[in-house]
């Protein structure tokens, strides 16, 4: 995989000014990097600080599924043909 020209606390240094108010435009001119990357960082980073992008048990940098707030089952495909094919019970 390829490494980044960044990385996650230089992203974070690269965010932070612009929360205090500084134009975006001036911080990609300064860092050398377009308006459309510095706002997927901001989509990604934005609101975070430096521990919770260290920290690995931090739920949003684990590669496990995210937990199902409304409780309805994951079904594989399958499964999903098949209840599409009958009709699902409920």
């Amino acid at each position: 995989m390829k490494n980044g020209r960044y990385s996650d606390a230089q992203i974070m240094s690269i965010l932070k000014p612009a929360e205090g108010g500084v134009p975006v435009s001036e911080l990609c001119r300064e860092h050398g990097m377009s308006s459309v990357r510095f706002y997927k960082w901001w989509a990604k980073f934005g609101g975070m600080d430096a521990s919770m992008i260290s920290d690995p048990k931090h739920p949003s940098n684990r590669d496990e599924p995210q937990s199902n707030p409304m409780g309805i089952p994951r079904f594989s495909v399958h499964a999903r043909r098949f209840i599409y094919w009958v009709g699902f019970p409920y």
